[in-house]
């Protein structure tokens, strides 16, 4: 087996920890990133996985023209996102791809991204592959079919910018609904994330699908991350402690679970790929669910920047 990890931050050191865990005799880690530095930050994972897998160290992709890959993961920031896909898709022979959310930073980059042989690409949405969440979303869809839901996450420090698609996602996992339209009017200013170059911000994101509204809430100070599902009628259906890994429905019924790490769930990711599974997102279907949340954003920072950007910088 041949994996490729494009990226070797935190999330790609997690996505090569969970492919470990995967029964096959021999697994190869090719490793592509033109920042030394993960050597010395992981140097103690990597040393322990190296006692049973190998690693080979990549700096350009014309030396890996004749190796097929069974997956290839890009866990970059969304920067070059597009470029970086158009060069696999060119230059070397891959069964599966993996990317991370944001997809893309531009309209000009989504658009790029409809224009690729996106067949075998994903997007990692992790709740379309968490048993918790499965179980969760069987209730979610009787309970759809004869309510308009409000569904609304509560959190602090969520990362509207970057996490949004996710919770778009996860709608339409439950519901098989598109967003229509995306209200950032009460969101808050603009600030610099953690990642130094990047941007988020706090504040309330309302995003309206044909018959249900998700609405995010984040907070700059809580310690909560809670999912609250009620009717039109504002009368309770469900609420989801994420942080407790428990969901108690308008019954009385209760799902207990967890969302694992991604350290513990790529070869999840993987194995349900290989299978076909209908459940996980592919790029064309991420790419819909992210256009008008994307083009809100960009027309919000320039509203609030007085600016005409078309690139936003979020990851």
């Amino acid at each position: 087996m041949n994996f490729l990890i494009i990226g070797m931050g935190n999330i790609g050191m997690r996505h090569i920890q969970g492919l470990s865990k995967l029964e096959y005799e021999n697994i190869n880690f090719y490793i592509n990133d033109l920042n030394s530095e993960y050597k010395i930050r992981f140097k103690e994972e990597i040393d322990t996985l190296k006692k049973k897998f190998k690693f080979f160290e990549i700096n350009d992709f014309e030396d890996l023209k004749d190796t097929y890959f069974d997956l290839i993961i890009v866990s970059t920031t969304a920067t070059n996102r597009v470029e970086i896909l158009e060069n696999i898709l060119s230059k070397l022979i891959s069964k599966f791809i993996i990317i991370e959310k944001p997809i893309c930073q531009s309209l000009l980059e989504l658009n790029n991204l409809r224009k690729l042989d996106n067949n075998k690409i994903y997007v990692n949405f992790p709740s379309r592959y968490c048993d918790w969440y499965k179980k969760i979303k069987n209730k979610i869809i009787e309970i759809a079919k004869n309510n308009y839901l409000t569904i609304t996450v509560s959190g602090g420090n969520i990362g509207l910018a970057c996490n949004a698609s996710h919770y778009i996602d996860l709608v339409y996992f439950w519901t098989n609904e598109l967003p229509i339209k995306v209200d950032t009017s009460n969101l808050g200013m603009w600030h610099e994330s953690k990642r130094k170059g990047f941007y988020d911000l706090h504040g309330n994101l309302k995003i309206h699908f044909n018959n249900h509204i998700l609405e995010l809430i984040s907070y700059e100070n809580s310690q909560e991350w809670i999912i609250q599902i009620f009717n039109s009628n504002m009368k309770f259906i469900a609420s989801i402690d994420i942080s407790k890994g428990i969901a108690v429905f308008y019954d009385d019924e209760k799902i207990e679970g967890e969302i694992k790490l991604q350290s513990d769930s790529t070869n999840i990711l993987y194995q349900q790929i290989v299978s076909n599974d209908l459940n996980i997102c592919k790029l064309n279907i991420a790419i819909e669910e992210y256009e008008l949340l994307l083009k809100a954003l960009i027309t919000n920072w320039n509203n609030h920047k007085n600016e005409n950007i078309h690139k936003i910088m979020i990851t």
